[in-house]
């Protein structure tokens, strides 16, 4: 018999299929059948579920729409703070892997400066 509701396909594990095919034997019923009441039986679950999933969704993209804010914030700040244009604070980016920034050391101190000082002047020979 034709039916107009909708359909899917689905993979089973084999011994799940073989306890299905048991389930259809046993009582007449087709296999579709059995899972069609399963699934209507723990359709509040999935409901459940299914708003579950789209909150947590939802609370993601608002997180990273947050993100995406605090940090366009920060640029605008820092491109103040150095008197750079807007968009082009990369430019302007000191490269602090490099001597003098780069002191081996916490680099708080005045010994992490002078050391910092003299490899400058050890490089530049």
């Amino acid at each position: 018999m034709a039916t107009t509701k909708p359909r899917i396909t689905i993979t089973l594990e084999p011994h799940i299929y073989r306890t299905l095919q048991r389930a259809s034997s046993a009582n007449g019923q087709p296999m579709s059948e059995i899972v069609g009441n399963l699934l209507t039986v723990v359709q509040p679950t999935l409901e459940h579920m299914a708003s579950t999933f789209e909150r947590v969704q939802a609370a993601a993209a608002e997180r990273t729409a947050l993100m995406v804010e605090a940090l366009a914030e920060a640029q605008a700040t820092a491109e103040k703070v150095l008197s750079v244009p807007p968009g082009q604070i990369e430019i302007h980016l000191v490269d602090v892997s490099q001597p003098p920034y780069l002191t081996g050391g916490s680099g708080t101190g005045k010994r992490a400066r002078k050391t910092a000082t003299k490899t400058v002047r050890r490089s530049a020979k």
